[in-house]
């Protein structure tokens, strides 16, 4: 038989063949058996893996939560228990408790800084520098930093850091705090913080024995509160975004320079010195319950959409390129003098504000501005001021009022009042309503431009003087004029006197008189000057009142007692009788 006979004879044969298939199921089968251990190995490695990781992220919860934790303050103070050997396992297993260390025998790399526990630990710095370190989901709890201290690029993610104490003067360099919390610290000597960031952490029970310098730092959705500093505060270019710093208190002085505010809140921030607040851009932000021992100064503002409430100054307050859009300003102090040099406010309210020492205005422009119950105590000046459709209700100038080159249109003045003299030059008024205003002392509106100008329930005590003055569509109704009157040199258009009375002498010398100039029911009780005035013609017969004591109206007795109660003295600065009498055509085309 050949060799390819036998191959095909054996090849044929059945026994052979059942043989061969029997050896082949039986591998087949161990094959199967021990691919499937393997995969449930493989998947009892991948789980336990799996459980192993997340257990890792997850024995210490989230220190802030990202989304709200970070606004409520409160949560800062709150509590953390961290005995639960299951919870915080990984705290126990990379924790430093009862350490020693020195920063020139350790090297960063050496410390544990994931899932770590440092506590009752002293880390002794001796110049060397501890930089380039994160520490993730990590609590430091009693450690304490001895001598000089420098650290750059230090980052906290996820950490509590709490009772911790600086002996030495310390200088930190692009730290990093993310969602984190760090209370309860005290530094007992200087603070230098360059390039600081923060975001969506808290921030509470800070003490710095002497001064901080913040260079440039971020705070974003951050919330600062219960800052004790018992030197003084500089910051430079702090950008601060959708945060709230408050309860801050400074023993000297608090200078912010370059600050960007957006959708953020400084409450209850005090100091004992001066508050500096410079070069600002402020965006829908709230400013509250900021108060000064010393002064206030405020310089290159740029200020929209915001609230500014209980501001207190003990001295003189300064502001300079100011520029205040849709700003809500209330409760103002400023028991100094205050200074305002280039202010421009346009759309906001401005209510219950007292000015003390003085208050002096170069280049105020308003626009679409409401201000009620505002008190100046002392003098107050303006110089080439502008005011658009504002409104001034319940205003009290407790002395002289000078206003210079003053252009005032479409506004309402409600119960102003100036308990001193007024003067009023070369200042254009159109288009104004004034109910209810009282003048103590001399009024002068010489060289002035009256035009479209209603005044309803006036009292003018003093002596009022409309020298030169151009005046045009003018109504008087019921004023009472309690002294001189003199409208010499001046020329009226379309003025009507309704219902007024003149208890002193009235002098129309060298006036004119144009179209629709009315006196109806008017009560004259001295006799009246008319020289070299066409004001003859209808003034010539007037009958004269007899004179009686001065009567005023029910609705204007809250005006005279504050105009009568006021501590200064209209006539202190009492412009000279003779001004009234004896000055020429000459002499006022030099005034």
């Amino acid at each position: 038989m050949s060799k390819l006979a036998a191959v095909r004879a054996n090849f044929d044969s059945p026994s052979s063949s059942s043989k061969d298939d029997g050896s082949g199921d039986t591998k087949k089968s161990i094959l199967v058996i021990v691919g499937a251990v393997g995969a449930l190995f493989l998947i009892a490695l991948t789980v336990s893996a799996t459980f192993a990781v997340v257990r890792m992220r997850s024995c210490v919860p989230k220190m802030v939560d990202a989304n709200l934790g970070w606004s409520d303050a409160n949560l800062t103070f709150l509590p953390m228990d961290f005995s639960s050997e299951r919870a915080y396992f990984c705290l126990h297993k990379n924790k430093l408790e009862n350490a020693y260390l020195n920063s020139n025998d350790i090297s960063p790399s050496s410390l544990p800084r994931k899932h770590a526990l440092w506590s009752n630990v002293t880390y002794e710095g001796s110049g060397g520098e501890l930089s380039n370190t994160k520490f993730l989901k990590s609590v430091f709890t009693k450690v304490d930093f001895h001598g000089m201290i420098s650290a750059n690029r230090i980052v906290y993610t996820d950490c509590l850091n709490e009772l911790m104490r600086f002996t030495g003067a310390v200088t930190l360099t692009r730290m990093g705090i993310v969602e984190s919390i760090s209370r309860n610290i005290r530094y007992a000597s200087f603070l230098s913080l360059a390039y600081l960031s923060t975001k969506k952490s808290l921030v509470g029970s800070i003490t710095i024995d002497q001064s901080v310098s913040l260079n440039k730092p971020k705070f974003t959705k951050t919330s600062i509160s219960d800052i004790t500093v018992n030197g003084m505060v500089d910051a430079v270019s702090p950008v601060i975004t959708e945060s709230k710093i408050q309860n801050v208190s400074v023993e000297h002085s608090i200078t912010l320079k370059s600050p960007k505010l957006t959708g953020s809140t400084l409450e209850n921030i005090s100091t004992a010195g001066d508050f500096i607040f410079k070069d600002a851009n402020v965006q829908s932000s709230a400013l509250r319950s900021i108060s000064a021992g010393g002064g206030g100064i405020f310089g290159k503002l740029n200020l929209k959409n915001g609230v500014i409430e209980q501001i207190s100054m003990a001295l003189d307050a300064l502001a300079e390129k100011v520029i205040m859009q849709s700003i809500d300003l209330q409760n103002v102090i400023i028991a100094g003098g205050t200074l305002l040099s280039y202010v421009n406010m346009k759309a906001g309210n401005f209510e219950s504000m007292v000015f003390g020492d003085g208050f002096v205005v170069d280049e105020l422009k308003l626009n679409r501005v409401r201000f009620t119950s505002i008190s100046v105590v002392g003098e107050a000046v303006s110089r080439s001021s502008t005011i658009k459709e504002a409104e001034f209700r319940n205003v009290h100038f407790g002395a002289s009022v000078e206003l210079l080159n003053l252009d005032i249109r479409n506004t309402d003045l409600i119960g102003v009042g100036v308990s001193g003299n007024t003067l009023l030059s070369y200042a254009v008024l159109k288009d104004l309503s004034l109910v209810e205003v009282g003048f103590a002392g001399v009024s002068r509106f010489s060289k002035s431009t009256i035009e479209r100008v209603n005044v309803d329930k006036a009292l003018f005590l003093g002596r009022v003087g409309f020298e030169g003055a151009y005046m045009s569509k003018v109504v008087f109704r019921n004023v009472t004029f309690a002294d001189v009157v003199d409208f010499k040199h001046a020329k009226l258009y379309r003025v009507q006197f309704l219902e007024c009375t003149f208890k002193g002498p009235v002098i129309f010398d060298h006036s004119y008189r144009g179209r629709g100039v009315k006196f109806i029911d008017v009560k004259f009780e001295v006799e009246m000057s008319l020289k070299s005035t066409n004001m003859k013609s209808i003034l010539r017969n007037q009958i004269l009142s007899p004179v009686s004591d001065l009567e005023v109206p029910s609705v204007l007795e809250p005006m005279y007692n504050v105009l009568m109660n006021s501590e200064s003295s209209p006539e202190e600065d009492e412009v000279p009788t003779e001004l009234f009498y004896d000055m020429d055509s000459e002499e006022y085309d030099e005034l």
